[in-house]
């Protein structure tokens, strides 16, 4: 899954494409062996404005365009199921959204076009996204370790940003 990732990060940069890969794609290099984070589907926000862009680079790659919801765009390889989201979380969730938006405005400039969340903004989305299938689905283990890895890769988080961010979020 990570070298179709891969595959995919380097085809976007080369057609000048912005994404901010997240979930999965980057917890999987903090676990202390990428095995042991699961992935079912590989996320990757993209601009819904370069999408057309995205399109054929992601046939050029042999991938076949899926369902398209309110949230995301998905496309299929035998080696991965993906979903390059218009948004982290969709409109009617309106406390998520109104935080999140599109997810580009928390999003910092990387190498080439690819984007990342600072530390602080990262946890609380991983926070946000527990909460929200919390809610609706369920959690797993797998919502808590990420949060305990996640917490431990990057110890020098600014804990008050959390805090004030999470009261903005959830009181």
């Amino acid at each position: 899954q990570m070298q179709q990732v891969e595959r995919i990060c380097l085809a976007v940069e080369e057609n000048g494409v912005d994404y901010l890969p997240f979930k999965g794609c980057e917890m999987k290099k903090l676990y202390p062996r990428p095995e042991l984070r699961v992935m079912g589907d590989a996320d990757i926000l993209i601009r819904t404005e370069q999408y057309d862009k995205i399109r054929s680079v992601m046939q050029s790659l042999q991938f076949t365009e899926g369902e398209e919801t309110v949230h995301e765009l998905v496309w299929k390889s035998d080696a991965l199921y993906l979903e390059l989201h218009k948004c982290r979380f969709a409109q009617r969730l309106h406390e998520y959204y109104s935080y999140y938006g599109d997810g580009w405005k928390l999003a910092r400039a990387g190498e080439e076009s690819c984007y990342h969340l600072q530390p602080e903004d990262e946890f609380v989305y991983l926070f946000t996204h527990m909460a929200k299938h919390y809610r609706f689905t369920g959690i797993g283990i797998q919502h808590i370790l990420d949060l305990y890895i996640y917490r431990k890769a990057h110890p020098d988080m600014d804990e008050s940003r959390i805090e004030q961010t999470m009261q903005r979020l959830y009181l």
